[in-house]
C-alpha cells in the first residue's frame, strides 16, 4: 500500500481483496490465492489442490 493510500478512503471491494491477498503473502502464505469477485472470496489452492476459500464480506465490513 502507498503512502496516499490512506487518503482515498474505503477500499473497493476489487482494492480490499489485491490489499488482503498482498497482506498474506507478506506474512508469509505460500498458496496460490485467487480473487473470485463475482462471490466476493479467495480461492485457495496449495500445489494445485483445493485449499478451501476465504469468504471477504466480514473482513470488508469490518475494515471498512
Amino acid at each position: 500500500m502507498g503512502i496516499f493510500d490512506s487518503l482515498r478512503g474505503t477500499p473497493s471491494k476489487d482494492r480490499f481483496a489485491k490489499m488482503l491477498i498482498q497482506a498474506l503473502h507478506d506474512a508469509g502464505d505460500t498458496r496460490q490465492i485467487e480473487y473470485d469477485a463475482e462471490e466476493f472470496r479467495l480461492l485457495l489452492s496449495d500445489d494445485g489442490d483445493d485449499a478451501g476459500f476465504i469468504n471477504l464480506a466480514n473482513f470488508y465490513a469490518q475494515f471498512c
